[in-house]
């Protein structure tokens, strides 16, 4: 079942009661890029927002209709690699970026994927897999089967 699917039979079954339509708003994706504690992730925060990562994925993501502001944050997690949701922001650390930076290709691919291709497909699958979880979360929204699943279909 695809989540245009999951959307339309929580709709029609009376299981979107809260929050109510009214209650949503568009241009509620914020973001923060926390000063990195661990000096060896301070070129990844300056990477990160000399590109303008998170305001091009705030942008993306804005015609949501949330009922409350959703947090895009990046910041460091004493060492552990990890991104989640978790009280209306989502957060990616420095070290998962520096997680990518290790693995992502240094030279095109056979199929052509580039380096740079690679890490913004990659930086675009953490931030939208952890909005599925995120709407998900505060829309209500049922759904089947694992909630990873789920998310990686939105």
């Amino acid at each position: 079942m695809n989540l245009a699917s999951v959307l339309v039979t929580a709709v029609t079954a009376g299981f979107w009661s809260n929050p109510s339509l009214e209650d949503l708003k568009t241009n509620q994706v914020q973001y923060e890029y926390v000063e990195p504690i661990n000096v060896t992730q301070q070129d990844i925060h300056d990477r990160l927002q000399a590109l303008h990562i998170l305001e091009r994925l705030s942008e993306f993501l804005s015609p949501l209709r949330l009922p409350r502001p959703l947090t895009l944050k990046v910041q460091g997690c004493d060492g552990h690699v990890n991104a989640y949701y978790w009280n209306y922001e989502i957060l990616v650390c420095y070290e998962y970026f520096d997680f990518l930076l290790k693995r992502a290709p240094q030279e095109p691919t056979l199929e052509g994927l580039t380096r740079r291709e690679a890490l913004a497909g990659m930086t675009a699958d953490v931030f939208l897999h952890e909005t599925g979880h995120a709407v998900f979360d505060m829309l209500q929204i049922p759904f089947t089967g694992r909630e990873e699943d789920a998310a990686d279909e939105f």
